[in-house]
């Protein structure tokens, strides 16, 4: 018995003990760490407004380098304008550390941190710059938080004293663990691990300080994925995740030390390359990043190709601050997106507008619909065996109050990023089947009108259903409807595409492959989907008099289309000799300016009727 109540007692002492340990630890581990992470901020915060004032001190020095010995009359004002709440003084020495100038805010009741910097000009030290800031009020709030976690280390220490070493240690852990993620979060992407614009504007701050000090250039690009939305949209978010962690990994492999990159949001990145030596070298490294993108990524177990588009400014030509580097790499990499994407674009002064007039466009284009400005045109298809028109291609126009007629290249692209292409599209679909229904209706020969549709548009469910509507509310049969896909609308994800090709096929309209050739896998999509047309792109016959390579594969696409029983219509033929050319090879449905213009319905007609009567096509 006496055994157990000595026991007892050494036991309860022991617990006890423990309690107390807990409680220190508790009670001086968050307000020590709380003090730490505190005082590094104020450090911090004095430092650079030390930098900054440094800035400020130059701008007379270089004026007028002699004025330093005028330190009164010179600085007295700089330092007035650029107090500081918190600051406590500021100290001017000369380049023998000798002080100049004392303005004094308000005496420290505690202690203060200080940060010092020097004054620099023309590689020669004129003097420093010094920042003091008071401290007091970080003690007593580090007091105060003790007192908060002794009390509560007791509480914890009495009611829990049974498991005081795991607490102990379990709260050491997740203190520790909890600061070092709170720090890593408030630096880095969560998602690709990269940096974000926190910890750019931190290397920013001081690149810039050293390019100018050593009268250097450095370049910044801002990269932007190529139609990211669709991927996203297509494969799902999560996947959308995983591929953009592929890409922070594959730009981090192009980046070398001494160079940053981060994640500016979204599909968008940033990559700050110093010290250049010329353009050519900063074109050259965003040739490779493009390079490097475009080999394919795979994501359970399917290849996704994924394209970029640069746009680059440099320091100091293009802008001296990182505000301005950023938003001019930006207005470039929207020029580069305009100009055909997958390809990079230096900045220059005439982007400004440009990029001042997409910004009015993307208003103007939610609003092109309901005020009646889009209209379309029509390029007639010609079947050289018998010298009739086979059909017609509907092209959607814009009327822009301001800019005129503009053509799609111009205004599509913006469509898609913005969301447009969908209504825009139906509204294409319904117009060109309400008119081709007209022309049957009033006696003219019946012929295919062929619509293109969006890789956007094959994303919505009810694409099948729109089409049938379509046909339905203005009566034109579907077998005079003719719709055009590129085959990049499988990239992504073929296995829901290819079911809804099937559906439209049992609707009664024949399907096209439009710009054939320029894909990634065109033979084996050809193979697999349900097309009955093959449209060769006009990339390819445009130098098919001019370049053997281009002439040996249209002559390889029209012998493998002939061969699977596809219709082969060649776009863009231009003049007589690619005519010709194309006529040698067995390839006898063409569109293009050599036959006629895209024209307005009323226009076209007239030209159909006046061809009828002439024999001849060519405006």
């Amino acid at each position: 018995m006496l055994n157990k109540v000595l026991f007892s007692k050494h036991f309860t002492k022991r617990m006890l003990i423990l309690a107390v340990i807990t409680a220190v630890i508790i009670s001086t581990s968050m307000p020590l760490t709380y003090l730490m992470f505190t005082l590094a901020d104020e450090r911090r915060e004095a430092d650079t407004y030390s930098q900054l004032l440094v800035r400020r001190l130059l701008a007379p020095i270089r004026a007028n380098p002699l004025a330093w010995q005028d330190n009164d009359r010179e600085f007295k004002e700089i330092l007035s304008e650029n107090r500081k709440a918190g600051i406590n003084a500021v100290k001017i020495y000369n380049e023998n550390q000798k002080l100049i100038q004392n303005e004094t805010i308000s005496k420290p009741s505690v202690f203060e941190i200080t940060g010092r910097s020097p004054i620099i000009f023309n590689n020669k030290v004129f003097g420093y710059v010094e920042v003091s800031k008071q401290t007091s009020e970080v003690i007593w709030s580090t007091v105060v938080l003790g007192l908060g976690f002794t009390t509560l280390g007791i509480i914890v220490g009495i009611f829990l004293y049974r498991f005081p070493t795991r607490i102990v240690s379990q709260a050491e852990h997740r203190t520790s663990a909890a600061f070092e993620k709170l720090k890593r979060l408030s630096y880095h992407d969560p998602l690709t691990n990269l940096p974000n614009r926190v910890k750019l504007n931190e290397y920013f701050f001081w690149v810039l300080e050293h390019a100018e000090s050593n009268n250097q250039k450095l370049a910044v690009m801002f990269l932007d994925l190529d139609r990211f939305k669709f991927i996203n949209d297509s494969l799902g978010h999560s996947k959308g995740d995983i591929l953009l962690k592929a890409v922070a990994e594959r730009l981090s492999s192009c980046v070398r030390e001494n160079e940053a990159i981060a994640r500016q949001g979204g599909d968008e990145f940033i990559i700050v390359i110093p010290n250049i030596a010329n353009m050519n070298d900063v074109a050259m490294r965003a040739e490779a990043i493009i390079n490097k993108l475009s080999q394919a990524f795979v994501l359970d177990e399917n290849e996704c190709y994924v394209t970029a588009s640069i746009g680059i400014s440099i320091y100091p030509t293009d802008g001296n601050d990182m505000v301005t580097l950023v938003k001019n790499a930006d207005a470039a990499m929207f020029q580069a997106k305009e100009q055909g994407k997958n390809r990079y674009n230096f900045y220059n002064d005439s982007m400004k507008q440009s990029l001042s007039d997409r910004l009015v466009l993307e208003s103007d284009l939610h609003r092109a619909l309901e005020r009646d400005e889009l209209c379309l045109h029509y390029q007639p298809v010609v079947d050289l065996r018998n010298g009739k028109i086979k059909g017609v291609e509907a092209l959607v126009r814009w009327q822009h109050p301001k800019f005129g007629l503009m053509s799609p290249g111009t205004f599509i692209d913006l469509a898609e990023e913005t969301g447009q292409i969908i209504p825009i599209g139906e509204w294409v679909l319904r117009c060109a089947c309400k008119q081709n229904k007209e022309w049957q209706d009033a006696g003219y020969p019946n012929m295919c009108v062929s619509v293109n549709l969006s890789a956007h548009q094959f994303q919505q469910n009810t694409l099948v259903s729109m089409v049938a509507k379509a046909l339905k509310e203005t009566g034109l049969p579907a077998q005079y409807l003719h719709l055009e896909i590129t085959e990049s609308i499988a990239m992504y994800n073929e296995e829901r595409v290819i079911p809804k090709l099937h559906a439209l096929k049992n609707l009664g309209v024949k399907l096209a492959i439009d710009d054939f050739g320029i894909g990634y896998s065109s033979l084996k999509y050809l193979k697999r989907f349900p097309v009955d047309i093959l449209k060769v792109d006009q990339t390819f016959v445009s130098d098919i008099t001019t370049n053997r390579n281009d002439a040996a594969i249209v002559a390889g696409m029209i012998a493998m289309a002939r061969s699977l029983n596809l219709e082969v219509v060649a776009e863009g033929v231009e003049n007589e000799v690619q005519r010709s050319f194309l006529e040698l090879y067995h390839c006898h449905m063409m569109q293009g300016n050599v036959f006629c213009q895209p024209l307005p319905a009323e226009d076209l007609i007239n030209t159909i009727l006046k061809y009828q009567k002439t024999g001849k096509l060519a405006m």
